[in-house]
Order: structure tokens, then sequence, then C-alpha cells
């Protein structure tokens, strides 16, 4: 019933819902979550998983910390710079251990510093500028992004200090101050992060999230 009227459809098309299930046997339970899970992945969202056992979910802020601790944030940013290359028309890199940069200029034969420079005013007009994001939060993607493509053990450094900004591990606002995020993700703000969570996940080709 969820798949047939709220993931094939509802949802697929930008809805948002809420649905309590009660089980009245606990043995149910996990056959339940499974379920919802498989049937969300075959349809191409993103799942995660969040228990009142362990989080505080009447806080919205703890809320999207467990939320974001499950999300693939490097791999999110590699597939919405896919994404725009093919928009301008370039072929999609092959899989392996080079930078993202690399791997773009040797599936297309062309020069990487060009190729930089044409992706990093994608990601500026796509990522930095649109407001339908948090300011804060397309900061970070823009830096995620920028991170990703260039990769080295700087790209590792920027990444690792924004994901742990995101996800809570590190609430220092010093540690991304020289990214310029000013602020940290708490009950009055983490609501408008948590929307821009949900639409970086639709941008990166992601049918929704469950």
């Amino acid at each position: 019933f969820v798949g047939r009227e709220y993931l094939d459809s509802f949802v697929k098309d930008g809805g948002a819902t809420i649905k309590f299930a009660v089980s009245m046997d606990d043995t149910v339970r996990p056959q339940v979550l499974d379920g919802l899970k498989g049937r969300a992945a075959e349809a191409g969202y993103l799942v995660a998983s969040v228990s009142a056992a362990d989080t505080k979910v009447h806080m919205i802020d703890k809320m999207f910390f467990r939320i974001a601790e499950q999300i693939p944030w490097q791999r999110l940013s590699e597939q919405i710079i896919v994404r725009m290359a093919k928009e301008e028309r370039y072929s999609p890199p092959s899989d392996g251990g080079d930078p993202l940069l690399v791997r773009l200029a040797q599936a297309n034969q062309t020069d990487p510093d060009f190729l930089r420079n044409v992706l990093r005013e994608q990601i500026a007009t796509k990522v930095f500028r649109p407001r339908t994001l948090s300011k804060d939060f397309r900061i970070a993607m823009t830096r995620l992004c920028l991170a990703q493509l260039t990769g080295g053990e700087e790209g590792e450094t920027t990444a690792g200090v924004i994901t742990d900004w995101l996800t809570g591990r590190n609430t220092s606002i010093g540690a991304v101050k020289p990214y310029q995020i000013f602020s940290r993700i708490n009950r009055a703000n983490a609501r408008h992060y948590f929307e821009s969570l949900l639409r970086w996940v639709r941008l990166a080709g992601y049918t929704g999230t469950l």
C-alpha cells in the first residue's frame, strides 16, 4: 500500500508524508522495515533509519544528525558533478582511484584545467547560488563538490571537516570557519538543513528520501 499510494507516485512527484504502522507483534516489525527499505531502494530512494531507542526524535537537530550520518555525502557530490558534466555534453568517467577531475578529463580526452574551470562555474551556478538551499548548507555542498572534483589530501581533509560538521561529530565552529561557514546546526535552524538535505538528495538523482 505504501509503495503503490506513496513511493510510486505521491512522494516521487515531490510530495511528503508521515505514516504510522503499529505492530501488535514485535516479530513483525523487522519484516515491515525490511519491506519498506527494499521497496524504496528498488524505486530509487535514499533510505535512512532512525530509532527512538537511541535518538531523541522529538529534537529536529538530533534527527538531522542521525540521518546525516547515513548519507553518502561524497558519493552524492560526485553524482551531482557527473550530472553537470553530462549537461555540458561530457561523457561520464570510468571508475577508479584517481580524482574525479582526472577521470572525467581522461574519458573526454580534454585538458583537466579547462574542464575544472567549466565545472567550477557549474558548481557556482547550480549549487552555491540557488537559494532553495539554506546558506550554510549550500556553502558546505559547494566545498564538498570542489573537494570531490579535485581529490587529493586537501580534498579528503575538506570532506572530513564538512561531514563532521553535518553529522554533529564536531560542533566547533572554529573547524568550519576557514570554509566560510559560521553557524552551528541546532534546534533553531536544523529544519532548514533538513529541507536542504532532501532537495540535495533529489538533485543527486534519487527519487526522494525515505
